[in-house]
């Protein structure tokens, strides 16, 4: 009994220990709270991880966990957000505790809630981390002690850091990747598999992406550790695979309900090829005093230069991970395996991260083999070394930057009076935690409050302006929501580059942005129309292009935008104006749900321009295969002469000497025409910048050339006002432009398809869909808003029907004669089959844990 109350309070006094360090590792933005700055990033921060965590709880907490009609134009939450928080397991506790406060009290869970849980998340997920690299070096058989400050010099890393302020999904590898290695341990040394299939299934169910990483991360540390015995008596190699390959399968089933829908949803996606070269080696980012992720700081390079810890089997392991570690992050292809070989990315190193928390923690456990002029000599070369690579890099800022010189300074002088006293383990750990304490609130204040690339810590005024979330802008919002015409009605606006506007200002809206999004729309988008997004990227999607056809097929009642903004679509007439913004209106929608038997073939259309693609979905319907309908040609304007403005155009290369110049094209469009469609190819040449592009009073921004973000779709269409002139205006530099077209619009097909279109009474709301449809004439098809994505299941008079892609990116389904009781359906693909699998590997995992307790205890 005393022994079992001894044992809580241990656990007790170092889980309360470790919360109280975290607590005082974000000193720096608990004592900022007051002035309003945010650990949160003012991109991705704001624009992807606040809001969908606000996005998913609403959903949860009222039922719908499956799919969102107003995630951009629709799309499945549970599989494209799986990315994200759909089954984050840490957002998932939170979300839970949440949804009991709201249920049991008035409390309403609000984006404001997400924003005061920022710190308390973060201390919280970091106080974990610490706790479970705490038991991986217990595992390794360290001394408490050694445990303690290894964890600490872990957790407590720039690593996690940035992530969490950026992209805190990625801190989450920090915690699992450790579990996972515990696991691995475990059955090394002979122990149970239990950790190890437990971490395999919750890492599958917490994140895919993280679940490639981390999984890939624990290959290579079993490879390692084949040839590196850290203890005696290790399990054989053939018995080690053995349990490797039947526990990573019992995971896996287990983690599959949540791991195919989000692997289905990855491989729906669509985005370019890195094609760029990859350098084979990178040397730019300077790690030791101005590390943006990984951080080699002195007292690791102090033990790692220390021959006789070399004598330990352990610290050699760990000596092998940070070394190696260190070399393969200057080396890109490295980044881009573990990024799926693509883009590199430094999202892999917690593992060389937690190589050096390893060495340092055995070499506390081997005090009496630091000798005090060792260290002095070390620390003191280092230091040298600091400032001479600190000399030679241009984002180095000597000023408030040098106090890691200082810091490194005083570690050093500590180091070498205290131990040179008194060779204790206790002098060590205690410089050692106070060094890495302060220098995390350094970094927290000096590398993620820096404006680097427009990415820097946000402020609650920041997102109360018009650059996020304006009170302006919400009331004009509530007026467009209260005068929409119907369920299915639409508002394109977005606060410029904030695609996921609607998600924060809560409407249903025409922009999302998201790194995995139903690949068809955005085929439609970049491709097949050549829809302009007002800024080039990939992952996202946003309005219709100004363009009157598209807006009015997916309902978009209503246009906000700037009153500096010229570009205003045709039929879109002023409605409501405020000190900054103007609101359009245009009430001649066509149906959210038509009937119709004209059909054209996307094969047929494939060399037509844009326009004529938009008359056939006017007229029609646009199909995969299937065509009964011939395709009829737009009328293209004669361009009559093109001068060249502050520039000189040879064959396709445009080169333009001044800012603002380009190219005018004259032309004489007919006396019916009231847009008029340019289209041309255009892609910056060596630009080493992000570009604007106008064309009349359109505006739009390409990405510079060795972006990793651009879309690589360099076909663009503009719908822009009658004229005789069209300017096309650039930035001073070169491209290559081409392909120059000019169709005229005189939106006669489009009062024919407002006209005629045939509505059909189909209510759509989420996952489901249904409706009486009546079919009058033979081969008629149900043309619906839905995107057309795996997972939805068509039923016409109780009978199961295929349904078709068609529009390039929405659902069709063709109807019988007579009346069609239509239902629509979506659950993610291949659910009941994977909720099977999950259950059944469960029940294999509980009864193999239940037969190995029953031999224990006989």
């Amino acid at each position: 009994m005393f022994q079992n109350q001894s044992r809580w309070k241990e656990r007790g006094l170092l889980i309360g220990s470790m919360l109280l360090i975290s607590i005082m590792a974000h000193s720096f933005f608990i004592g900022q709270q007051p002035n309003g700055l945010l650990m949160k990033g003012v991109n991705d921060g704001l624009s992807q991880m606040l809001p969908f965590k606000q996005f998913i709880y609403k959903n949860y907490a009222q039922g719908n966990f499956f799919y969102a009609d107003n995630f951009g134009i629709g799309g499945g939450i549970f599989s494209q957000l799986a990315y994200y928080f759909s089954t984050n397991i840490f957002f998932l506790i939170i979300a839970s505790l949440l949804f009991i406060v709201e249920s049991m009290t008035k409390y309403q869970v609000n984006l404001n809630t997400w924003v005061q849980l920022i710190l308390p998340m973060s201390i919280l997920k970091q106080t974990s981390i610490l706790l479970v690299a705490y038991h991986y070096f217990k595992t390794m058989k360290l001394s408490k002690k050694a445990a303690y400050v290894g964890a600490i010099i872990y957790g407590l890393s720039p690593l996690f850091y940035r992530h969490e302020m950026y992209w805190d999904i990625l801190t989450d590898a920090m915690f699992w990747l450790v579990l996972l290695l515990i696991g691995i341990e475990k059955i090394i040394r002979k122990e149970s598999s239990t950790t190890f299939v437990v971490a395999v299934a919750l890492i599958f169910i917490n994140n895919f992406y993280l679940a490639y990483v981390n999984l890939l991360i624990g290959f290579f540390y079993i490879i390692v550790r084949f040839f590196v015995h850290c203890s005696q008596h290790e399990l054989s190699v053939k018995k080690q695979l053995k349990r490797y390959v039947s526990g990573g399968l019992l995971g896996l089933g287990i983690g599959c309900f949540a791991f195919i829908p989000a692997a289905i949803g990855f491989l729906h996606n669509s985005r370019p090829p890195y094609k760029d070269a990859i350098p084979l080696i990178d040397l730019q980012d300077n790690i030791v005093s101005n590390p943006r992720i990984l951080w080699l700081p002195v007292f690791i390079v102090v033990v790692l230069c220390m021959k006789k810890l070399y004598q330990n089997q352990p610290f050699r392991f760990f000596a092998i991970i940070a070394i190696g570690g260190t070399v393969l992050h200057f080396i890109p292809h490295v980044g881009s395996m573990f990024n799926g070989f693509s883009a590199p990315q430094n999202r892999w190193e917690a593992i060389v991260v937690l190589g050096y928390a390893g060495a340092f923690a055995v070499a506390v456990d081997h005090v009496q083999y630091w000798e005090v002029r060792q260290v002095k000599r070390i620390s003191g070369m280092f230091l040298l070394f600091m400032i001479i690579i600190s000399m030679i890099d241009p984002t180095f800022k000597w000023g408030k930057e040098s106090i890691i010189f200082v810091m490194t300074a005083l570690w050093m002088i500590g180091i070498s009076y205290l131990f040179a006293k008194r060779k204790s383990q206790n002098t060590v750990i205690l410089l050692v935690v106070i060094f890495v304490l302060g220098y995390a609130n350094v970094f927290q204040a000096i590398r993620l409050t820096e404006v680097e690339q427009n990415s820097y810590a946000s402020t609650k005024q920041f997102m109360e302006s018009d650059n996020y979330n304006a009170p302006e802008q919400n009331r004009l919002i509530q007026y467009m929501k209260r005068h929409l015409s119907s369920d299915r009605s639409r508002i394109d606006w977005m606060v410029e580059d904030r695609n996921n506007t609607p998600i924060v200002q809560n409407f249903k809206g025409i922009s999302v942005y998201s790194s995995v999004l139903n690949g068809d729309i955005l085929n439609m988008y970049q491709k097949d129309l050549q829809i302009d997004m007002e800024r080039e990227s990939v992952s996202r999607y946003a309005t219709m292009g100004a363009r009157t056809n598209l807006m009015s097929l997916w309902q978009s009642q209503f246009y906000m935008r700037k009153n500096t903004n010229l570009s205003i679509p045709y039929h879109y007439h002023l409605v409501k104006r405020s000190p900054n913004y103007n609101v359009y209106e245009n009430k001649a929608l066509l149906p959210a749900f038509r009937v119709t038997n004209t059909l054209f073939s996307a094969k047929d259309l494939e060399s037509q321009p844009v326009l004529a693609k938009e008359h056939a979905m006017l007229r029609g319907v646009i199909t995969e295969d299937t065509q009964n309908t011939k395709v009829s040609k737009v009328p293209e304007t004669p361009i009559k002469k093109i001068r060249t403005v502050h520039a000189n155009w040879n064959g396709d290369i445009l080169d333009v000497r001044k800012d603002n110049g380009g190219i005018d094209l004259h032309i004489t469009p007919s006396p019916n025409t009231k847009d008029l469609y340019v289209n041309f190819y255009i892609e910056g040449i060596h630009k080493k910048e992000t570009f604007t592009l106008n064309v009349n009073e359109d505006q739009t921004t390409r990405k510079k050339s060795d972006s990793i973000y651009r879309t690589g779709y360099n076909d663009l269409t503009f719908a822009v006002n009658r004229a005789n002139l069209v300017h096309i205006r650039l930035a001073k530099g070169k491209y290559r432009l081409n392909k120059l077209h000019v169709y005229e619009e005189s939106y006669a097909t489009l009062a024919d398809a407002l006209k005629n279109s045939k509505r059909a009474a189909i209510k759509w709301q989420n996952n489901h869909a249904n409706g009486v449809v009546n079919a009058t004439k033979p081969h008629q098809m149900l043309v619906t808003p839905i995107p057309y994505e795996k997972g939805w299941v068509a039923h016409i008079n109780g009978k199961k029907v295929a349904i078709e892609k068609v529009n390039y990116a929405f659902i069709g389904i063709p109807l019988t004669n007579g009346g069609n009781r239509v239902e629509l359906d979506y659950q993610p693909p291949y659910w009941t089959i994977c909720l099977w699998i999950s259950f059944i590997s469960l029940v294999l995992f509980i009864y193999g844990e239940y037969r190995q307790r029953k031999r224990i205890n006989l």
